[in-house]
């Protein structure tokens, strides 16, 4: 207990000193790994050490979760919509060109694998180079949505009079909200505007990747 706890203590204050995560996420991630060193019996068995297979699991039900809140946060946003959509249609020809080259890489890449006795099976070497170049298309077009939801829909710019305990200001590299000193503060140099940054309730994620390693085991291996 002493060990994983230490060990997911360290890397949540990692998260939360480079401002990707917020305090209570550091804190819930080593609670975790100090009442759950391992899986208890009866529960679904790892292929991996536990604390590694809950926090693969977490990445990817947090990267699927954050994908969701972000969709549904943007259909209040009609800016993040037009902003995504101008980002999309414009410079289509650098586009394409660069699922061109991830299609010729992955082309060379399969061909030298499906080459048997100087026998190449092309089909296979098609659909492993398209489904490449599809899976890049859409990691490409999710994160541009992403950083269209980050810039256009995450910050605000809001009135001094409206900022509240908790509002986290956008020049603020940890997630630490403000105080009421600092708000004092900042009224007392007469700013009447202050850019505040939104983000994403990551601690959902916890609890649900838990369940998941829990009754499920490892994802990865899941989906393979």
């Amino acid at each position: 207990s002493l060990m994983i706890g230490g060990i997911f203590s360290v890397f949540g204050l990692f998260m939360y000193y480079t401002g990707q995560w917020g305090g209570a996420d550091s804190f819930i991630l080593a609670a975790i790994g100090f009442l759950l060193p391992s899986a208890p019996l009866g529960f679904a068995q790892t292929a991996f050490l536990f604390p590694v297979s809950y926090s693969i699991n977490l990445f990817m039900i947090g990267a699927v979760y954050m994908i969701g809140y972000a969709f549904v946060f943007s259909l209040k946003e009609k800016q993040v919509q037009s902003e995504f959509l101008k980002d999309m249609k414009g410079s289509a020809k650098s586009k394409l060109l660069f699922l061109s080259l991830v299609f010729a890489i992955s082309a060379v890449m399969s061909y030298s694998v499906f080459s048997y006795n100087g026998l190449v099976d092309l089909s296979r070497v098609f659909y492993t180079s398209f489904s490449f170049t599809i899976g890049a298309a859409v990691l490409f077009v999710i994160w541009k949505f992403a950083k269209s939801v980050e810039i256009y829909g995450f910050r605000k710019k809001i009135p001094i009079s409206k900022l509240r305990v908790g509002d986290m200001l956008l020049g603020e590299k940890k997630l630490v909200g403000i105080t009421e000193k600092e708000i004092k503060e900042l009224k007392r140099h007469v700013k009447k505007y202050v850019d505040i940054k939104l983000g994403i309730p990551f601690a959902v994620a916890f609890p649900l990747a838990l369940v998941a390693t829990l009754y499920f085991g490892d994802l990865v291996l899941l989906f393979v």
